[in-house]
């Protein structure tokens, strides 16, 4: 199992664009790569993403989200790592197919092989564990699961954010740490060499306003950072 952090490698850290169809900026903050060993040509990433859409205090910022599969059984929505988002008709009882009321997906199915589990295989071979890690949470990525064998598994703190993500030998591709009020401060990634690369993030009135390039974690901490800054509009949107 490879992990890429992006590290050292700006052009595709960060990126930030308007939807022409919308007019909504957007925004992703790359924090891992990850892909199986050997010739499979595939990889998951996980990014941090800023929608205006979305007005909500989180443990990543007002607007900010951590990229993962997500089944809301309360809205329906089943929530893709790539951040695509679509509307079912009902939670399938054990044994069943998760049902798409907007559109027929021809490279995933969704299956519910146990009453706290679902399984979203991929044309490619690849398959998400999704687990409920609690009455208050929706299923989340437990496990990917790769044609070859290959596995990662998601942990996270106290049910709730993120905590690392691991390969199947245990090491630590991933690892997430949160301030006592549960606010992400620092990514760190493998990458080559067995090196880890840190991200640290700072934070004004709720919002994200400060992302460091990634930088060596056994040498000194990096000073380079981007910087965001925001305008609320009268309808409690920001960008």
């Amino acid at each position: 199992m490879n992990v890429y952090s992006g590290a050292f490698s700006f052009g595709s850290y960060l990126a930030g664009s308007v939807d022409e169809r919308t007019g909504q900026y957007l925004s992703k903050v790359k924090l891992a790569t990850l892909y199986p060993s050997g010739p499979l040509e595939v990889s998951k990433h996980v990014t941090l993403s800023f929608s205006m859409l979305n007005t909500q205090p989180s443990r990543y910022g007002i607007g900010w989200r951590i990229s993962n599969t997500e089944f809301d059984v309360d809205t329906l929505t089943l929530t893709l790592l790539t951040g695509e988002r679509y509307k079912t008709q009902s939670l399938p009882s054990v044994g069943g197919t998760l049902a798409f009321t907007d559109r027929k997906l021809k490279d995933l199915v969704v299956k519910r092989p146990t009453a706290d589990t679902l399984h979203v295989i991929y044309k490619d071979g690849t398959v998400e564990v999704l687990k409920k890690h609690g009455s208050t949470v929706p299923y989340r990525i437990n496990a990917i699961q790769f044609e070859n064998g290959e596995s990662l598994s998601f942990r996270y703190a106290l049910g709730e954010p993120l905590d690392r993500i691991l390969n199947q030998k245990g090491e630590e591709l991933v690892v997430l740490t949160y301030s006592q009020s549960w606010i992400l401060s620092t990514v760190d990634s493998l990458v080559d060499g067995g090196h880890y690369a840190r991200v640290r993030f700072s934070y004004t009135n709720g919002y994200l306003t400060g992302v460091t390039v990634p930088y060596d974690l056994s040498g000194p901490p990096g000073s380079a950072a981007y910087t965001f800054a925001y305008t609320v509009f009268r309808n409690g949107l920001s960008a």
